[in-house]
């Protein structure tokens, strides 16, 4: 009996404070929920590909032929800012233990460009350096990055323990994710008065599903912290196009589009702070970090092979990874 007493008076200020969450909590009472955030997001990760060489370089160390490579791939991607983005949710909550949610994602295409220049020492290293003219003896190299990345998602999320109400709530997700998600590759060589293109786009569409799980801290029921993870494998359907000009890209060396199907898994973290500024307005900031293993990177798609069948496949071998902040509202009614 005494030992009953006690665990009820050790737990009697969290059944309160629970109670006063509940009784308090205006937000409990919104059926549905509009989200609309910012976000700031970098891209990373690359393979490293060297895309432009000066054979002055190797009069510096003979016998190191890495002196050789002045421009990679890597090196072009390190131009890469952080660039904004939005996201637009809508979520119907039809009691506390259940909800469903759909969202748009889309960010601002990143870019980044770098320039080498020398004496007409520059070339780029095909197996075989007769294979092109302007390519070879060079003055100034250009290489330009882009990539892109828009999504949606739809998910049923199911509260084993209410939101907003107990000081830990844990909700499961599963649903439903599909990105876009693309990028270009272009290197410029001038070979005065010529100037010749190798130009490469992919384009991957990824659908597939996800299951995840979120934790949620309530210290007050003004503040709160939330951390989720979702994971799941995607079908995608990668294609890339290749164009690749010389003599002044009046001579088309390459010109093709190829496209395969493969699988990869993906992740997506977020933490968030929670402020509930009114009984039906939140606010808050977070940090996300999502992965992609096995799809079609544009610079992965550049082959020095010579061949006539050089570049005609499908290289989905990257593994990008998108991280940054964010920041947004929560309007409930």
């Amino acid at each position: 009996m005494r030992r009953t007493i006690a665990v009820t008076g050790f737990l009697a200020p969290f059944i309160i404070s629970f109670s006063a969450l509940a009784g308090e909590n205006m937000w409990l009472n919104d059926h549905w929920k509009i989200f609309a955030e910012f976000l700031y997001i970098q891209r990373e990760e690359v393979g490293y590909k060297n895309i432009v060489d000066d054979v002055n370089k190797q009069d510096l160390d003979p016998c190191d032929c890495f002196n050789l490579h002045v421009l990679n791939v890597k090196k072009v991607l390190s131009q890469f800012n952080l660039e904004p983005g939005v996201r637009a949710s809508i979520a119907y909550q039809p009691n506390a233990q259940r909800s469903l949610e759909g969202n748009f994602l889309w960010i601002n295409p990143w870019e980044g460009r770098r320039v080498v220049k020398a004496n007409q020492s520059l070339y780029f290293p095909f197996r075989n350096l007769d294979y092109t003219s302007d390519y070879v003896n060079a003055s100034k190299a250009v290489a330009t990055y882009t990539s892109r990345l828009w999504g949606l998602e739809f998910n049923y999320w199911r509260h084993w323990t209410p939101r907003y109400v107990n000081y830990f709530s844990v909700s499961g997700v599963a649903g439903l994710r599909y990105f876009n998600f693309r990028e270009g590759f272009k290197l410029q060589f001038s070979n005065p008065p010529d100037k010749s293109d190798y130009d490469v786009h992919t384009d991957n569409n990824m659908f597939g599903v996800q299951l995840g799980l979120n934790l949620q801290l309530n210290p007050t029921n003004r503040i709160s912290w939330d951390v989720t993870a979702k994971v799941g494998p995607m079908v995608n359907h990668a294609d890339q196009r290749t164009l690749l000009r010389d003599q002044d890209n009046t001579v088309t060396l390459r010109n093709f589009k190829h496209q395969r199907w493969n699988g990869l898994t993906f992740a997506d973290v977020l933490a968030v702070l929670n402020f509930q500024a009114k009984d039906h307005f939140n606010v808050h900031v977070g940090y996300e970090l999502m992965y992609f293993s096995n799809v079609a990177l544009a610079p992965d798609q550049i082959n020095k092979k010579t061949r006539p069948t050089a570049g005609r496949d499908v290289k989905t071998g990257g593994h990008p990874i998108f991280h940054g902040v964010f920041a947004g509202i929560i309007i409930g009614f």
